[in-house]
């Protein structure tokens, strides 16, 4: 007889497996107890421009520059049995009303323990752009020993141009 603590439809998670009840007259049957491991399901995550999950997100496709608040917004896909999972989306300082290129947003909370997030889907990088404006890049760079510099561009209606 199987034994565990584990039902169907259960969460995701660790569990004590026994097995007792077996005999036999030509063999002594030892039991060892095992573990069941139920790993979180894979979300697909849809990243859109704002909350009203309108506009899908296109990195090539910055926000404009008018003062307000931006941040990517991120949806879960893949559930099952109709499960309604919440993504929360951060930024360090939060939300960017400020110009600037390749901030990071990212995935930093999932409201169920059966679901994960890929790494590879976990953030996104934006840019709020001002046009006429000299714009700097965001990112971080690594120490590599030698001399680095920020990249710099400024946009116009004919589009992007680096400095």
């Amino acid at each position: 007889m199987l034994v565990t603590d584990y039902e169907q439809y259960g969460a995701a998670g660790r569990y004590k497996i026994t097995v007792a009840g077996l005999g036999s007259d030509n063999y002594e049957i030892s039991y060892v107890p095992g573990t069941l491991t139920v790993k979180p399901r894979e979300l697909t995550v849809t990243w859109y421009t704002d909350a009203s999950a309108s506009v899908v997100y296109d990195p090539e496709v910055a926000y404009d520059y008018d003062g307000r608040e931006h941040m990517p917004y991120a949806v879960a896909g893949g559930t099952l049995r109709g499960e309604r999972v919440t993504l929360t989306v951060e930024t360090d300082g939060g939300a960017k009303s400020e110009a600037g290129l390749n901030y990071t947003a990212r995935i930093t909370g999932v409201s169920s323990g059966n679901y994960a997030v890929k790494a590879e889907d976990a953030s996104v990088k934006f840019s709020i752009i001002e046009k006429n404006a000299v714009m700097w890049d965001n990112s971080e760079l690594e120490y590599n020993g030698a001399g680095q510099y920020p990249q710099a561009w400024y946009y116009d209606d004919a589009g992007k141009h680096e400095l």
